[in-house]
């Protein structure tokens, strides 16, 4: 919702909330995550708020551009003629235009994640030994008995990319049907 809000009211919203974004973009994420974690210990809530702070700026600035591409077109030009009032603007005529773009990016965003927990579990910085993690599974403990038994890396790495490729194809099929521009051409 922010980067709607961002891309409409535009100005020093705008500019601020994208020098954050910049920020946000411009530090290494692995190095962030890490010494995040160094500093205040891993655990579950740990995990989900650095991942949710850190993986939330580049997806606002996807659906702001998609949002400053939609206030050029003339239907918002016309609600706020006849006095639709920003709000309605933004949830009846911005929203669905934008909406597809937020489910594809979300379900991007969920490989994403994926990734960097089992990346972050992997080098012992992520949830701690009684939470299942498949980066723990190929952790130091796993590399022990690889040489024995090779499906202990085999399956927990296929099961990884085939999640992420999932939420991929997941994530095409709701934008097709979501997708305003897309239902005249069916």
């Amino acid at each position: 919702m922010m980067g709607i809000s961002a891309g409409y009211y535009g100005g020093v919203l705008d500019k601020v909330f994208y020098r954050v974004v910049d920020v946000f973009q411009s530090l290494p994420g692995l190095v962030v995550l890490i010494t995040v974690f160094g500093i205040f210990g891993s655990g579950l809530w740990q995990l989900i708020i650095v991942i949710g702070v850190y993986g939330g700026p580049p997806a606002s600035r996807t659906i702001r551009g998609q949002t400053i591409a939609v206030m050029a077109s003339p239907f918002i030009e016309s609600a706020r003629v006849a006095g639709a009032s920003n709000m309605r603007i933004m949830r009846r005529y911005l929203l669905p235009n934008v909406f597809a773009l937020m489910i594809l990016s979300a379900t991007l965003r969920l490989g994403f994640v994926v990734l960097l927990e089992a990346n972050l579990s992997f080098l012992g910085y992520g949830l701690p030994p009684p939470f299942p993690s498949w980066g723990q599974m190929l952790g130091q403990e796993g590399r022990d008995f690889m040489r024995v038994q090779p499906g202990l890396a085999i399956f927990p790495g296929l099961a990884i990319g085939l999640l992420v490729f999932s939420f991929n194809l997941f994530g095409d099929a709701p934008r097709d049907v979501l997708d305003p521009r897309l239902r005249g051409s069916r």
